[in-house]
């Protein structure tokens, strides 16, 4: 049953294709996902300060955390000096800290920590 000046369309049929194909998984990267919200987590998984979640998608990883009791951040997950990722997973932290020369970032971002400039 319609109501009345409503259209039914037949239902969207998607081949296996989406779910096992490198050149669909490609397209999806550069036409749909930048082009869209997305849900990094949800605001009660980082209740206190310094609590984070890391949010891959395609290449990209970001850090999303709580920066202060009324402000949550996000930051792309990498160092600025070597590109390492700065975290995996979920946790909570003072500053964010690279495990490979120990460059660190409070939590606004700001670089607070160099140990070696010429490293």
């Amino acid at each position: 049953m319609t109501m009345q000046g409503s259209i039914t369309e037949p239902p969207v049929l998607i081949g296996n294709d989406a779910y096992v194909s490198q050149s669909y998984a490609d397209a999806e990267a550069t036409k749909l996902w930048p082009k869209v919200w997305q849900v990094a987590c949800r605001e009660e998984e980082i209740p206190e300060v310094g609590d984070y979640v890391t949010y891959d998608i395609v290449d990209d990883s970001i850090i999303v955390v709580r920066a202060a009791p009324d402000r949550i951040a996000a930051y792309f997950n990498v160092c600025r000096h070597r590109g390492r990722q700065l975290t995996e997973g979920c946790g909570n932290a003072k500053r964010l800290v690279c495990p490979f020369h120990a460059w660190s970032w409070d939590l606004d971002g700001n670089n607070v920590g160099v140990v070696r400039k010429d490293a």
